[in-house]
Protein backbone atom coordinates (compact mmCIF):
# COMPACT_ATOMS: atom_id res chain seq x y z
CA UNK A 1 0.00 0.00 0.00
CA UNK A 2 1.06 4.11 -0.75
CA UNK A 3 0.13 7.03 0.40
CA UNK A 4 1.14 10.22 1.63
CA UNK A 5 -1.12 12.19 4.57
CA UNK A 6 -0.86 15.63 4.42
CA UNK A 7 0.71 16.10 7.81
CA UNK A 8 2.91 14.38 10.86
CA UNK A 9 -0.26 14.32 12.65
CA UNK A 10 -2.21 12.87 9.98
CA UNK A 11 0.93 10.22 9.46
CA UNK A 12 0.85 9.54 12.75
CA UNK A 13 -3.36 8.72 12.84
CA UNK A 14 -3.50 6.54 10.30
CA UNK A 15 -0.24 4.43 11.17
CA UNK A 16 -2.19 3.92 14.60
CA UNK A 17 -5.32 2.74 12.44
CA UNK A 18 -3.23 0.69 10.39
CA UNK A 19 -1.19 -1.26 13.08
CA UNK A 20 -3.63 -3.85 13.56
CA UNK A 21 -3.93 -4.66 9.74
CA UNK A 22 -0.01 -4.70 9.75
CA UNK A 23 0.29 -6.94 12.19
CA UNK A 24 -2.20 -9.77 10.58
CA UNK A 25 0.01 -9.24 6.82
CA UNK A 26 2.45 -10.09 8.75
CA UNK A 27 1.02 -13.41 9.93
CA UNK A 28 -0.09 -13.71 6.76
CA UNK A 29 3.57 -14.33 5.56
CA UNK A 30 3.89 -17.84 7.42
CA UNK A 31 3.75 -20.38 5.10
CA UNK A 32 0.62 -22.10 5.88
CA UNK A 33 -1.25 -18.62 4.27
CA UNK A 34 0.51 -18.24 1.28
CA UNK A 35 0.60 -21.81 0.35
CA UNK A 36 -2.87 -22.77 1.53
CA UNK A 37 -1.57 -25.68 3.66
CA UNK A 38 -3.56 -25.29 6.49
CA UNK A 39 -7.06 -27.31 6.91
CA UNK A 40 -10.31 -26.43 5.95
CA UNK A 41 -11.03 -25.73 9.63
CA UNK A 42 -8.10 -23.16 10.18
CA UNK A 43 -8.80 -21.28 6.74
CA UNK A 44 -12.38 -20.78 6.87
CA UNK A 45 -12.49 -19.72 11.29
CA UNK A 46 -9.17 -18.49 11.82
CA UNK A 47 -7.74 -17.41 8.80
CA UNK A 48 -10.27 -16.00 6.19
CA UNK A 49 -11.78 -14.03 9.04
CA UNK A 50 -8.22 -12.77 9.77
CA UNK A 51 -7.17 -11.63 6.09
CA UNK A 52 -10.93 -9.93 5.69
CA UNK A 53 -10.82 -7.73 8.60
CA UNK A 54 -7.54 -6.74 7.85
CA UNK A 55 -8.57 -5.79 3.80
CA UNK A 56 -11.58 -3.86 5.42
CA UNK A 57 -9.68 -1.49 7.55
CA UNK A 58 -7.54 -0.88 4.77
CA UNK A 59 -10.41 -0.22 2.62
CA UNK A 60 -11.28 2.48 5.06
CA UNK A 61 -8.20 4.08 5.13
CA UNK A 62 -7.43 4.06 1.45
CA UNK A 63 -10.97 5.84 0.76
CA UNK A 64 -9.20 8.80 3.05
CA UNK A 65 -6.01 9.31 0.64
CA UNK A 66 -6.37 11.78 -1.95
CA UNK A 67 -5.55 10.67 -5.56
CA UNK A 68 -5.20 13.71 -7.61
CA UNK A 69 -3.22 12.17 -10.96
CA UNK A 70 -2.98 13.49 -13.74
CA UNK A 71 -1.34 10.62 -14.80
CA UNK A 72 -3.40 7.78 -17.74
CA UNK A 73 -3.33 4.69 -18.74
CA UNK A 74 -0.17 3.46 -20.95
CA UNK A 75 -2.99 1.76 -23.32
CA UNK A 76 -5.21 4.18 -24.53
CA UNK A 77 -8.66 3.70 -26.47
CA UNK A 78 -8.71 4.35 -29.77
CA UNK A 79 -11.87 6.64 -31.93
CA UNK A 80 -11.50 3.42 -34.75
CA UNK A 81 -13.09 0.04 -34.00
CA UNK A 82 -11.59 -3.19 -34.30
CA UNK A 83 -13.57 -4.69 -37.37
CA UNK A 84 -15.08 -8.59 -36.97
CA UNK A 85 -16.80 -10.90 -39.23
CA UNK A 86 -18.73 -14.20 -38.52
CA UNK A 87 -19.21 -16.93 -40.81
CA UNK A 88 -19.66 -20.74 -40.30
CA UNK A 89 -18.83 -20.61 -36.74
CA UNK A 90 -15.70 -18.88 -37.29
CA UNK A 91 -14.92 -15.77 -35.58
CA UNK A 92 -12.29 -13.08 -37.51
CA UNK A 93 -11.07 -10.41 -35.99
CA UNK A 94 -8.56 -7.71 -37.28
CA UNK A 95 -7.06 -4.90 -35.39
CA UNK A 96 -3.98 -2.30 -36.26
CA UNK A 97 -1.87 -5.07 -35.32
CA UNK A 98 -3.11 -8.85 -36.08
CA UNK A 99 -5.41 -10.80 -37.69
CA UNK A 100 -7.20 -13.47 -35.18
CA UNK A 101 -9.54 -16.25 -35.98
CA UNK A 102 -11.54 -18.21 -33.32
CA UNK A 103 -13.38 -20.91 -33.85
CA UNK A 104 -17.12 -20.11 -31.59
CA UNK A 105 -18.02 -23.93 -31.88
CA UNK A 106 -15.18 -25.30 -30.03
CA UNK A 107 -15.47 -22.50 -27.06
CA UNK A 108 -14.22 -18.83 -28.79
CA UNK A 109 -10.51 -20.76 -28.84
CA UNK A 110 -8.17 -19.61 -30.88
CA UNK A 111 -7.20 -21.33 -34.09
CA UNK A 112 -5.10 -18.63 -36.09
CA UNK A 113 -2.86 -16.05 -35.40
CA UNK A 114 -0.98 -13.27 -37.40
CA UNK A 115 0.69 -10.52 -36.61
CA UNK A 116 1.01 -7.46 -38.85
CA UNK A 117 4.71 -7.01 -40.27
CA UNK A 118 6.05 -9.96 -39.16
CA UNK A 119 6.26 -13.57 -39.25
CA UNK A 120 4.60 -13.90 -35.71
CA UNK A 121 1.60 -16.75 -36.17
CA UNK A 122 0.24 -19.13 -33.97
CA UNK A 123 -1.49 -21.39 -36.22
CA UNK A 124 -0.44 -25.08 -35.63
CA UNK A 125 -3.50 -26.13 -33.16
CA UNK A 126 -6.38 -24.34 -30.70
CA UNK A 127 -4.93 -22.03 -28.10
CA UNK A 128 -6.40 -20.12 -25.17
CA UNK A 129 -8.24 -23.78 -24.75
CA UNK A 130 -9.11 -24.87 -20.87
CA UNK A 131 -7.99 -28.37 -19.99
CA UNK A 132 -8.66 -30.25 -17.13
CA UNK A 133 -6.39 -33.02 -15.34
CA UNK A 134 -6.59 -35.66 -12.81
CA UNK A 135 -4.63 -34.71 -10.21
CA UNK A 136 -3.48 -36.71 -7.76
CA UNK A 137 -1.23 -34.48 -6.20
CA UNK A 138 -1.83 -31.65 -3.00
CA UNK A 139 -1.12 -28.54 -1.50
CA UNK A 140 2.71 -29.54 -2.21
CA UNK A 141 3.01 -31.28 -4.99
CA UNK A 142 1.53 -31.68 -8.49
CA UNK A 143 0.69 -35.32 -9.41
CA UNK A 144 3.53 -35.79 -11.60
CA UNK A 145 6.08 -35.16 -9.16
CA UNK A 146 5.96 -38.03 -7.36
CA UNK A 147 6.25 -41.61 -8.37
CA UNK A 148 3.28 -43.10 -8.25
CA UNK A 149 1.06 -39.82 -8.86
CA UNK A 150 -1.50 -39.04 -11.25
CA UNK A 151 -1.15 -36.49 -14.18
CA UNK A 152 -3.70 -36.89 -16.94
CA UNK A 153 -5.33 -35.09 -19.07
CA UNK A 154 -9.36 -35.47 -18.40
CA UNK A 155 -11.58 -32.98 -20.85
CA UNK A 156 -10.91 -30.06 -22.91
CA UNK A 157 -13.30 -27.04 -23.23
CA UNK A 158 -12.73 -27.47 -27.42
CA UNK A 159 -14.80 -30.51 -27.13
CA UNK A 160 -17.20 -29.36 -23.76
CA UNK A 161 -18.10 -26.32 -24.55
CA UNK A 162 -21.37 -25.50 -23.91
CA UNK A 163 -22.20 -21.53 -25.61
CA UNK A 164 -19.88 -19.20 -27.24
CA UNK A 165 -21.05 -15.19 -26.88
CA UNK A 166 -20.06 -12.46 -28.53
CA UNK A 167 -19.93 -8.82 -26.80
CA UNK A 168 -18.85 -5.35 -27.91
CA UNK A 169 -17.22 -2.50 -26.27
CA UNK A 170 -17.09 0.56 -27.57
CA UNK A 171 -13.81 0.04 -29.34
CA UNK A 172 -13.50 -3.51 -28.68
CA UNK A 173 -14.72 -7.27 -28.66
CA UNK A 174 -15.62 -9.90 -25.94
CA UNK A 175 -15.87 -13.64 -26.71
CA UNK A 176 -17.00 -15.75 -23.54
CA UNK A 177 -16.71 -19.44 -23.77
CA UNK A 178 -18.09 -21.74 -21.28
CA UNK A 179 -17.35 -25.21 -20.85
CA UNK A 180 -18.51 -28.01 -18.13
CA UNK A 181 -15.22 -29.51 -17.01
CA UNK A 182 -15.85 -32.79 -14.57
CA UNK A 183 -18.98 -30.98 -13.79
CA UNK A 184 -17.81 -27.82 -13.05
CA UNK A 185 -18.61 -24.57 -14.95
CA UNK A 186 -16.11 -22.36 -16.04
CA UNK A 187 -16.59 -19.36 -18.29
CA UNK A 188 -13.33 -17.51 -20.24
CA UNK A 189 -13.28 -14.68 -21.64
CA UNK A 190 -10.81 -12.84 -24.18
CA UNK A 191 -11.04 -9.21 -24.94
CA UNK A 192 -9.95 -7.37 -28.00
CA UNK A 193 -9.04 -3.78 -28.49
CA UNK A 194 -7.63 -2.15 -31.93
CA UNK A 195 -5.03 -0.03 -30.80
CA UNK A 196 -3.64 -2.59 -28.91
CA UNK A 197 -1.08 -5.76 -29.38
CA UNK A 198 -2.19 -7.22 -25.97
CA UNK A 199 -5.27 -9.84 -25.39
CA UNK A 200 -6.92 -9.97 -22.06
CA UNK A 201 -8.43 -13.04 -21.10
CA UNK A 202 -10.11 -14.36 -17.41
CA UNK A 203 -11.34 -17.82 -16.35
CA UNK A 204 -13.88 -18.16 -13.77
CA UNK A 205 -15.19 -20.76 -11.97
CA UNK A 206 -13.55 -23.83 -9.87
CA UNK A 207 -11.52 -26.95 -11.04
CA UNK A 208 -13.23 -30.09 -9.98
CA UNK A 209 -12.44 -32.23 -7.02
CA UNK A 210 -8.75 -33.48 -7.23
CA UNK A 211 -8.68 -32.04 -10.86
CA UNK A 212 -5.93 -28.93 -11.59
CA UNK A 213 -7.24 -26.83 -14.72
CA UNK A 214 -4.96 -25.38 -16.87
CA UNK A 215 -4.92 -22.66 -20.01
CA UNK A 216 -3.36 -24.23 -23.26
CA UNK A 217 -1.60 -22.89 -26.31
CA UNK A 218 -0.24 -24.81 -29.02
CA UNK A 219 2.39 -22.55 -31.01
CA UNK A 220 4.52 -22.38 -33.68
CA UNK A 221 7.67 -20.56 -31.29
CA UNK A 222 10.41 -23.22 -30.56
CA UNK A 223 12.48 -21.91 -27.88
CA UNK A 224 15.25 -23.34 -25.57
CA UNK A 225 14.40 -20.72 -22.91
CA UNK A 226 11.97 -19.04 -21.18
CA UNK A 227 12.57 -15.40 -19.23
CA UNK A 228 10.39 -14.47 -16.16
CA UNK A 229 10.55 -12.32 -13.25
CA UNK A 230 10.93 -13.20 -10.04
CA UNK A 231 11.57 -11.61 -6.88
CA UNK A 232 14.39 -8.98 -7.28
CA UNK A 233 14.96 -9.48 -11.07
CA UNK A 234 14.80 -11.68 -14.52
CA UNK A 235 16.16 -15.02 -14.88
CA UNK A 236 16.13 -17.32 -17.82
CA UNK A 237 14.88 -20.84 -16.89
CA UNK A 238 15.84 -23.95 -18.96
CA UNK A 239 12.21 -25.86 -20.64
CA UNK A 240 12.71 -28.66 -18.08
CA UNK A 241 13.90 -29.24 -14.38
CA UNK A 242 13.21 -32.92 -12.61
CA UNK A 243 9.83 -32.85 -13.80
CA UNK A 244 7.68 -33.39 -16.63
CA UNK A 245 5.99 -31.13 -17.51
CA UNK A 246 8.01 -28.75 -15.63
CA UNK A 247 5.94 -25.86 -14.40
CA UNK A 248 7.99 -22.23 -13.74
CA UNK A 249 7.07 -19.47 -11.26
CA UNK A 250 6.80 -16.47 -12.28
CA UNK A 251 5.84 -13.13 -10.66
CA UNK A 252 3.99 -11.20 -13.47
CA UNK A 253 5.44 -12.30 -16.93
CA UNK A 254 6.69 -14.27 -18.70
CA UNK A 255 8.49 -14.52 -22.39
CA UNK A 256 9.47 -17.29 -25.01
CA UNK A 257 11.50 -16.09 -28.06
CA UNK A 258 11.85 -18.41 -31.17
CA UNK A 259 15.18 -19.69 -31.98
CA UNK A 260 15.14 -19.24 -35.70
CA UNK A 261 12.88 -16.64 -36.07
CA UNK A 262 13.52 -14.69 -33.34
CA UNK A 263 9.47 -13.98 -33.12
CA UNK A 264 7.93 -14.80 -29.15
CA UNK A 265 4.83 -14.67 -26.91
CA UNK A 266 4.79 -13.02 -24.08
CA UNK A 267 2.01 -13.32 -20.95
CA UNK A 268 1.61 -10.59 -18.37
CA UNK A 269 -0.29 -11.55 -14.95
CA UNK A 270 -1.41 -9.47 -11.84
CA UNK A 271 -0.71 -12.59 -9.64
CA UNK A 272 2.11 -15.23 -9.50
CA UNK A 273 1.46 -18.17 -11.25
CA UNK A 274 3.23 -21.24 -13.14
CA UNK A 275 3.78 -22.20 -16.92
CA UNK A 276 5.38 -24.94 -18.40
CA UNK A 277 6.48 -25.31 -21.99
CA UNK A 278 7.43 -28.24 -24.33
CA UNK A 279 9.72 -28.22 -26.99
CA UNK A 280 6.81 -28.65 -29.76
CA UNK A 281 5.53 -25.26 -28.60
CA UNK A 282 2.76 -26.02 -26.39
CA UNK A 283 2.62 -23.60 -23.45
CA UNK A 284 0.06 -24.10 -20.39
CA UNK A 285 -0.56 -21.94 -17.81
CA UNK A 286 -1.89 -23.23 -14.33
CA UNK A 287 -5.32 -21.72 -13.98
CA UNK A 288 -7.17 -23.16 -11.31
CA UNK A 289 -6.67 -26.61 -8.70
CA UNK A 290 -8.56 -28.44 -6.64
CA UNK A 291 -5.89 -31.21 -5.65
CA UNK A 292 -6.89 -32.03 -1.59
CA UNK A 293 -4.10 -34.52 -0.84
CA UNK A 294 -0.99 -36.19 -2.04
CA UNK A 295 -1.92 -40.25 -2.61
CA UNK A 296 0.36 -42.64 -4.26
CA UNK A 297 -1.67 -44.88 -6.25
CA UNK A 298 -4.68 -43.00 -5.59
CA UNK A 299 -5.26 -43.81 -2.57
CA UNK A 300 -1.78 -44.74 -0.34
CA UNK A 301 -1.31 -41.14 1.89
CA UNK A 302 2.02 -39.58 1.78
CA UNK A 303 3.31 -39.55 5.12
CA UNK A 304 4.11 -35.98 6.95
CA UNK A 305 2.34 -34.67 4.49
CA UNK A 306 -1.31 -34.38 6.91
CA UNK A 307 -2.89 -31.07 5.51
CA UNK A 308 -6.41 -32.31 3.62
CA UNK A 309 -8.36 -29.02 2.07
CA UNK A 310 -10.78 -28.02 -0.62
CA UNK A 311 -11.49 -25.62 -2.70
CA UNK A 312 -15.09 -23.89 -2.15
CA UNK A 313 -15.88 -21.39 -4.10
CA UNK A 314 -14.95 -19.88 -7.65
CA UNK A 315 -12.17 -18.68 -8.62
CA UNK A 316 -10.88 -15.84 -10.67
CA UNK A 317 -7.25 -16.45 -13.46
CA UNK A 318 -6.70 -13.22 -15.41
CA UNK A 319 -3.38 -13.20 -17.21
CA UNK A 320 -2.60 -11.74 -20.87
CA UNK A 321 -0.70 -12.06 -23.73
CA UNK A 322 0.87 -10.92 -26.90
CA UNK A 323 2.97 -12.28 -29.90
CA UNK A 324 6.14 -10.07 -30.07
CA UNK A 325 8.44 -8.75 -32.67
CA UNK A 326 12.11 -10.08 -32.85
CA UNK A 327 14.22 -9.09 -29.52
CA UNK A 328 14.41 -10.16 -25.94
CA UNK A 329 11.72 -9.53 -22.87
CA UNK A 330 14.16 -6.10 -22.93
CA UNK A 331 13.65 -5.27 -26.95
CA UNK A 332 9.84 -5.74 -26.44
CA UNK A 333 9.74 -3.92 -23.26
CA UNK A 334 7.31 -6.46 -22.04
CA UNK A 335 8.45 -5.50 -18.39
CA UNK A 336 6.95 -2.09 -19.08
CA UNK A 337 4.04 -3.99 -20.02
CA UNK A 338 3.28 -6.12 -16.94
CA UNK A 339 4.05 -3.62 -14.93
CA UNK A 340 1.55 -0.44 -16.52
CA UNK A 341 -1.85 -2.72 -17.72
CA UNK A 342 -4.38 -4.45 -15.86
CA UNK A 343 -5.61 -7.88 -17.16
CA UNK A 344 -9.09 -6.11 -18.27
CA UNK A 345 -9.44 -3.22 -20.64
CA UNK A 346 -12.29 -1.92 -19.34
CA UNK A 347 -12.08 -2.59 -15.19
CA UNK A 348 -9.63 -0.88 -12.28
CA UNK A 349 -7.95 -2.41 -9.64
CA UNK A 350 -7.24 -1.18 -6.08
CA UNK A 351 -3.61 -2.15 -7.00
CA UNK A 352 -3.70 -0.48 -10.01
CA UNK A 353 -4.91 2.80 -8.46
CA UNK A 354 -2.29 2.11 -5.06
CA UNK A 355 0.37 2.39 -7.87
CA UNK A 356 -0.72 5.59 -9.30
CA UNK A 357 -1.27 7.16 -5.85
CA UNK A 358 2.37 6.30 -5.23
CA UNK A 359 3.16 8.12 -8.88
CA UNK A 360 1.32 11.29 -8.34
CA UNK A 361 3.22 11.57 -5.32
CA UNK A 362 6.90 10.85 -5.79
CA UNK A 363 7.94 9.66 -9.83
CA UNK A 364 11.54 8.98 -11.48
CA UNK A 365 12.69 9.61 -14.85
CA UNK A 366 12.56 6.02 -16.41
CA UNK A 367 10.05 3.76 -17.00
CA UNK A 368 12.32 0.90 -15.89
CA UNK A 369 12.61 2.14 -12.26
CA UNK A 370 9.12 2.38 -10.68
CA UNK A 371 8.02 3.60 -7.11
CA UNK A 372 6.11 0.75 -5.41
CA UNK A 373 5.57 2.22 -2.21
CA UNK A 374 5.77 5.73 -0.49
CA UNK A 375 5.33 6.03 3.70
CA UNK A 376 5.67 7.48 6.49
CA UNK A 377 9.26 6.19 8.41
CA UNK A 378 9.30 3.41 11.06
CA UNK A 379 12.45 4.33 12.03
CA UNK A 380 13.90 7.74 12.38
CA UNK A 381 12.10 11.32 10.39
CA UNK A 382 11.07 11.85 7.21
CA UNK A 383 9.66 9.65 4.19
CA UNK A 384 10.25 6.25 3.03
CA UNK A 385 10.41 5.65 -0.96
CA UNK A 386 10.85 1.90 -1.95
CA UNK A 387 11.87 1.60 -5.57
CA UNK A 388 11.86 -1.59 -7.67
CA UNK A 389 13.31 -2.79 -11.04
CA UNK A 390 13.58 -5.60 -13.19
CA UNK A 391 17.46 -4.81 -13.94
CA UNK A 392 19.64 -2.33 -13.10
CA UNK A 393 19.10 0.92 -14.30
CA UNK A 394 21.87 1.91 -17.31
CA UNK A 395 21.95 5.55 -16.27
CA UNK A 396 21.71 8.02 -12.58
CA UNK A 397 18.08 7.39 -11.74
CA UNK A 398 16.25 10.78 -10.41
CA UNK A 399 13.91 10.87 -7.79
CA UNK A 400 11.36 13.39 -7.86
CA UNK A 401 8.89 14.49 -5.05
CA UNK A 402 5.71 16.70 -6.28
CA UNK A 403 4.54 17.68 -3.19
CA UNK A 404 7.11 18.79 -1.00
CA UNK A 405 10.89 19.79 -1.25
CA UNK A 406 13.28 17.22 -0.32
CA UNK A 407 16.52 18.64 1.56
CA UNK A 408 18.33 15.81 1.96
CA UNK A 409 18.52 11.84 0.91
CA UNK A 410 19.67 8.96 2.18
CA UNK A 411 20.17 5.13 0.68
CA UNK A 412 18.40 2.98 3.33
CA UNK A 413 18.20 -0.91 3.79
CA UNK A 414 14.78 -2.63 4.21
CA UNK A 415 14.69 -1.86 8.02
CA UNK A 416 15.26 1.90 6.96
CA UNK A 417 18.88 1.96 8.37
CA UNK A 418 20.76 4.87 6.25
CA UNK A 419 23.63 3.72 4.43
CA UNK A 420 25.20 6.39 2.88
CA UNK A 421 24.24 9.95 1.72
CA UNK A 422 22.24 10.70 -1.92
CA UNK A 423 23.08 13.74 -3.77
CA UNK A 424 20.12 16.53 -4.20
CA UNK A 425 20.23 18.97 -6.87
CA UNK A 426 17.09 21.36 -6.88
CA UNK A 427 15.07 18.86 -4.61
CA UNK A 428 15.65 15.97 -6.98
CA UNK A 429 17.59 12.85 -5.75
CA UNK A 430 19.74 11.42 -8.04
CA UNK A 431 22.00 7.87 -7.45
CA UNK A 432 22.97 4.94 -9.13
CA UNK A 433 20.63 2.13 -8.13
CA UNK A 434 22.79 -1.17 -6.62
CA UNK A 435 19.93 -3.41 -6.70
CA UNK A 436 16.64 -4.02 -8.15
CA UNK A 437 14.90 -3.22 -5.15
CA UNK A 438 15.89 -0.19 -3.64
CA UNK A 439 15.26 1.67 -0.45
CA UNK A 440 15.81 5.76 0.24
CA UNK A 441 14.89 8.10 2.95
CA UNK A 442 13.75 11.59 1.80
CA UNK A 443 13.94 14.31 4.70
CA UNK A 444 12.02 17.74 4.31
Amino acid sequence: MSFLPDNDATNKTISSKLKDAWWQAAVSNHHDFIAGTSPDRVVEEEQMPMLAQAADSVELIIDRCKYDSTETDVQKSSSESLVWTQKNGIIQIKTMHYDIKLDKNRGGTIIHFKSHGSKTQCNTDISAELVSYRDSGGLWRMGFEFAGGIWKESMKASIYSENTQIKEHGNGLEIIGTAKLNGEAIVHRMWFVNDSPVIYCRSEGMAAKKHSVTVRFKTSIFANSLAMDSPGGVVVRPLKRIYNPTFWPYQSFVHLQDDSTEHGIAFLAPLPGAISYQPDGQIELVAMRNATKEKIFGFIAIPGNPAYGHERESYTFEYAFLFTQKGDWRDNKIHLKAHSIGTNPWSSSIDTCMSKLADSIVTTNTHDVWVAAVKPTSRGKGIIVRLNAYSLSRSRVQVVAHHFMVKKAFLCDARERDIKSLEVINGNVQFEMLGTVTTIRLML
